[in-house]
């Protein structure tokens, strides 16, 4: 029995360096565009995973 793969972007995630401090950019068809900002790396990197986590566990089961 084979397995078919199919690509299929979920999220795009992108880490900016402003002059504010650190900003994490989240988009994806499931929720939208949305933003996280920290002056920690470590703290931004977690509010990320905490979303991404909370995002990918809510699709559906293919």
């Amino acid at each position: 029995m084979g397995f078919l793969l199919v690509d299929e972007l979920i999220v795009n995630v992108e880490f900016l360096r402003t002059s504010a401090g650190l900003v994490a950019r989240v988009a994806s068809d499931a929720n939208g565009k949305r933003e996280y900002r920290s002056l920690n790396a470590n703290s931004l990197i977690d509010m990320v995973i905490d979303d991404l986590r909370e995002e990918v566990e809510s699709l559906p089961p293919r």
